[in-house]
């Protein structure tokens, strides 16, 4: 299993001992080996991977090759700020991603809610279902509203204008997830403990499937994806929509595509 985090960050952060870069490649690898449920074990090779056990937010991690991840509205800094995203420490001791979103996020940025984003050129890929596990929990006793999000798109096959898209928040006591005729609400006790789930996309049967804490079932579903612009592949978690007031710490996020194709250069230099 490759951990880009770990060999992104070993490069990111030189200044470090060459032991210490053994060490904290070593802690990575056995930090992934311990986790996922026996559900989760059936998906193909990640095509993203990102560990909160590294020590280092995502952005400091972003992987190479075909999917970059990006920042967008969380700030560095803690005090004064509307959205913030930080590595903290658990009471278990371990590491974990924290993103605080007092619900006026979007004054962050000018133009985005407060989110985690992974892209990849829509040309490189060529995919009809996607697979995307993330282990996390929801924190602020306070807030009723949801307080962390999913959002998944996948460009529309024959078409250069469209996309594929789902939705999915996680509040205290339910769901929301978005469909092709609005946004439904299942019942769900979330509550503050860590889960660990998976979104399952398939555009050919235009279906999504919610998976959580080992269930024999899906916790939602839909075979009425909802359609938006631009022709997209695009990941984010953390928020993206005006839903999101709270506390969430992620543990690890990750994302399979069923497929995917050369880029115009590569055929072109296979050709020559």
């Amino acid at each position: 299993m490759k951990i880009i985090s770990a060999l992104k960050c070993e490069r990111i952060m030189s200044w470090r001992s060459s032991a210490t870069l053994s060490f904290f490649a070593v802690l990575c690898l056995a930090a992934w080996g311990a986790q996922g449920a026996e559900w989760q074990n059936t998906a193909p090779e990640w095509t993203f991977e990102y560990s909160a056990l590294s020590g280092f937010r995502p952005d400091e991690c972003a992987a190479g090759g075909n999917l970059a991840v990006s920042r967008f509205g969380y700030q560095t800094k803690e005090s004064g700020e509307p959205a913030y995203s930080s590595i903290v420490m658990t009471e278990n001791g371990t590491t974990a991603l924290r993103m605080i979103n007092n619900g006026r996020d979007k004054e962050s940025s000018q133009n985005e809610f407060s989110h985690y984003r992974l892209t990849g050129n829509p040309y490189f890929y060529k995919t009809k279902t996607l697979i995307v596990d993330f282990k996390f929990r929801i924190m602020d006793r306070q807030s009723k509203a949801a307080q962390f999000s999913v959002g998944v798109s996948i460009p529309v096959t024959g078409t250069e204008m469209e996309s594929f898209g789902v939705y999915v928040s996680f509040a205290p006591e339910c769901i929301k997830y978005l469909t092709a005729t609005g946004l439904k609400t299942v019942a769900f006790s979330t509550g503050f403990g860590w889960h660990e789930a998976r979104i399952v996309m398939d555009t050919d049967k235009s279906k999504f499937e919610l998976w959580i804490d080992g269930h024999k079932s899906p916790i939602a579903e839909t075979v009425s994806l909802s359609k938006s612009t631009p022709r997209l592949l695009k990941i984010q978690f953390g928020d993206g929509s005006a839903l999101v007031e709270g506390v969430a710490e992620i543990e690890y996020f990750k994302c399979a595509a069923n497929q995917i194709i050369k880029t115009k250069n590569e055929r072109n230099d296979q050709n020559l």
